[in-house]
């Protein structure tokens, strides 16, 4: 899914402002990176900049492709949950599932930015 159809997915929601709304807190301390973002077209577009950032460098040795790993399962759980609760009415519902959701996006794991190595030397 591309961030425009994402985009188009949210607009068709039942409650789209809450889609837009929805902040994660993307933090990486052994790099010193942290990220807040707001709205699921934010979150994915930034998922999605890793992705292809780690697809330029071609091959990786086995860390900084668990990273690339780690960013394209957020990017389909991202999906995944609109997919699965586009049609929701309630926003303490969806409250509590992002809760359950955005956890995995800010769990503090040793995660590499696709940037990092550039920032790093």
């Amino acid at each position: 899914m591309t961030t425009t159809e994402l985009r188009k997915k949210i607009a068709e929601t039942e409650l789209p402002d809450w889609f837009n709304s929805a902040t994660a807190n993307i933090s990486y301390p052994h790099i010193n990176f942290s990220i807040e973002l707001e709205g699921f077209s934010s979150i994915h577009k930034w998922l999605l900049q890793q992705i292809n950032g780690w697809e330029e460098y071609g091959s990786l040795p086995n860390e900084f492709e668990q990273s690339k790993r780690h960013f394209v399962n957020l990017k389909t759980r991202i999906e995944n949950f609109i997919n699965s609760h586009h049609n929701q009415t309630n926003s303490g519902n969806l409250d509590s599932y992002w809760r359950q959701e955005s956890g995995q996006l800010s769990s503090n794991s040793n995660f590499f930015t696709s940037d990092w190595i550039g920032r790093a030397k």
